[in-house]
């Protein structure tokens, strides 16, 4: 049955058929949708340079020396959030293997000492 039948069963039945919101690019041919999200992506392309933002590919040719204070202190703490999300994925490896062994307690040790030490040196504590 075509749409507006069914609209009409369910408006005699005292319902509603709500219709999803139609995209921006739905009726056009394939290839000026492709050329219309090509158009798009430049766009976001050129956004995301300008913010410098994203994954870090505009910042990795810099050196320390030109960051800022603020871009030097995110570089660190990213360095060790990163190590600790590491001993982490160690740590749970190691639980999988053998639970609650000395060397995976003391691991886990560690790793709340680092994390503690993170967020009293940055002052992010909560």
């Amino acid at each position: 049955p075509s749409q507006s039948a069914i609209a009409r069963r369910c408006a005699d039945a005292g319902s509603r058929v709500e219709r999803r919101p139609r995209c921006a690019l739905r009726g056009l041919g394939a290839r000026r949708r492709g050329a219309a999200m090509q158009g798009l992506m430049r766009k976001l392309e050129a956004i995301e340079q300008e913010t410098a933002e994203g994954d870090g590919k505009k910042d990795k040719g810099r050196s320390r020396e030109s960051l800022d204070e603020f871009g030097r202190l995110k570089r660190e703490i990213h360095r060790e959030i990163k190590a600790v999300r590491e001993a982490i994925a160690e740590r749970d490896e190691m639980l999988t293997k053998e639970a609650g062994s000395k060397a995976t307690v003391e691991m886990s040790a560690r790793i709340r000492a680092v994390i503690k030490t993170v967020r009293e040196e940055h002052g992010l504590d909560d």
